[in-house]
């Protein structure tokens, strides 16, 4: 959300009438906080997959969860961390107006690293087993869908991390990134529910299916058979 409103203010506010140097710290205090939470973000979803796995490990699925370095999950969340780091140290380089040719170059290497960070996390939802969300298992409301809510995240946080890889490249040809900021942010707070309403979505880890057998993935009832034409 935050980031959301670092990239409105330019269609939210005339910035020739406005006090430059303002607009500016405004926008790096928005970017700055919004990085720490993304930084702790990222840490949530290590510890997450962390429980995740020694929940597995505890119950049904004992002798069954792959070592660590072979997760996509891991690599996904370890790729999160670094490009949440990275978003860290730039956004204090934006609020402090310093070292701007490194921190197009830093933001421009986070871009990539969180395209690559989406399609590890894809990669995992083909593993079948464990590969969204668990589920919350003491809620008092789960939803009953055959949507597959945590691909739909999955793929939107593909586009976003690809729109904001765009703007990376509109920053350092010195092109006016604005609009591809606005997108990405908005697909973001697309994005975010997604994955939340996911946690509350009902499954049965025992009876965990690989993605081309579920019922509907891309928000379409859709079922593919592979190995038959």
């Amino acid at each position: 959300m935050l980031y959301f409103y670092q990239a409105v203010l330019p269609y939210v506010f005339d910035l020739k009438t406005m006090n430059e140097e303002k607009t500016t710290r405004l926008s790096g205090w928005l970017s700055f906080s919004a990085a720490i939470i993304f930084l702790v973000e990222s840490f949530l979803y290590m510890y997450g997959w962390h429980i995740g796995r020694k929940s597995m490990a505890d119950s049904w699925s004992q002798g069954r969860v792959k070592p660590f370095f072979q997760d996509w999950n891991f690599w996904g969340n370890f790729f999160f961390i670094v490009g949440s780091i990275g978003y860290q140290i730039n956004s204090f380089a934006e609020l402090t107006d310093s070292y701007q040719t490194e921190a197009l170059i830093l933001d421009f290497s986070m871009a990539v690293c969180f395209v690559i960070d989406s399609l590890l996390y894809l990669f995992a939802l083909f593993e079948g087993e464990h590969s969204r969300a668990p589920r919350i298992r003491d809620a008092a409301y789960t939803l009953r869908y055959d949507l597959d809510f945590y691909f739909q995240g999955t793929i939107f946080f593909i586009l976003g991390s690809l729109v904001y890889l765009g703007a990376a490249v509109q920053d350092l040809l010195f092109i006016d990134s604005s609009f591809m900021n606005l997108l990405g942010a908005l697909i973001f707070l697309i994005d975010a529910p997604l994955y939340i309403i996911s946690g509350y979505q009902f499954r049965d880890e025992k009876r965990e299916v690989p993605i081309f057998n579920r019922g509907n993935i891309l928000f379409i009832e859709t079922r593919f058979t592979l190995g038959s034409f």
